[in-house]
């Protein structure tokens, strides 16, 4: 058995790791100017010397460029294979995904079937409005993910069923997590976005057995990019 001895963290490393975090969630866009470096010293409460450091570190591997005396910019050249390989994987396991597609198949599904029957004018058009705003969020995964839960909550709010709404409600971090790891992760807006315009689209024609078609064939497609990953 080989043992490996567990190096601490160093302050310029967390550093490092916050400044890369807040840039891969869109916090400090492409060619955007972060924070200066007595900002950032006050920021995370840390010596200068710990600033410079991940400072430096984070311009050997290309996210950041610095001109003297104007301050360090994000990268405008950093192709998305740099920024990728710092996006960690999925932190959810195998058991979890199945988990977590076996609900959405059991609850979304009968929820599409009464949605159909049941949906007024006006819950068609909540679902739309959610449609919309993942539009107007695509290049951001945080407000993305956050609008295609609300796509999905409208549909089961449109079934009228008062216990499958407060199921839903009530794991709502938990299919946020999931959805924001998909969209994180696999990188799959564009496609995730003509999904749910055509399940939208289903809805609005009546069609149950399309709209859950077209999840059921995203949640496979996910199910096989998932393990992929895992491999």
């Amino acid at each position: 058995m080989h043992i490996k001895s567990i190096k601490r963290k160093s302050v310029s490393e967390e550093v490092f790791d916050q400044i890369k975090d807040n840039i891969v969630k869109g916090v400090w866009k492409e060619a955007e100017k972060i924070p200066s470096e007595n900002e950032l010293c006050k920021i995370f409460n840390v010596s200068r010397v710990s600033v410079r450091s991940a400072i430096q570190k984070l311009q050997a591997v290309g996210i950041l460029t610095t001109n003297q005396g104007q301050g360090s910019f994000v990268s405008t050249s950093m192709s998305g294979n740099i920024l990728n390989g710092f996006i960690p994987l999925l932190n959810i396991n195998t058991e979890e995904f199945r988990d977590i597609l076996e609900f959405r198949e059991a609850l979304e599904f009968k929820s599409i079937d009464l949605a159909v029957d049941r949906a007024t004018e006006a819950d068609l058009s909540k679902i739309g409005d959610a449609l919309e705003n993942m539009i107007k969020h695509r290049e951001n995964y945080k407000g993305f993910t956050r609008f295609d839960y609300e796509f999905h909550l409208n549909i089961v709010k449109a079934s009228k069923n008062k216990i499958f709404i407060s199921i839903m409600q009530s794991y709502k971090s938990i299919f946020i997590n999931y959805l924001e790891e998909m969209n994180k992760v696999y990188q799959t807006k564009d496609m995730s976005l003509e999904n749910h315009k055509n399940i939208y689209d289903a809805l609005l024609k009546g069609d149950n057995q399309r709209a859950k078609s077209i999840i059921r064939k995203s949640m496979d497609t996910n199910l096989k990019r998932f393990r992929r990953k895992k491999d």
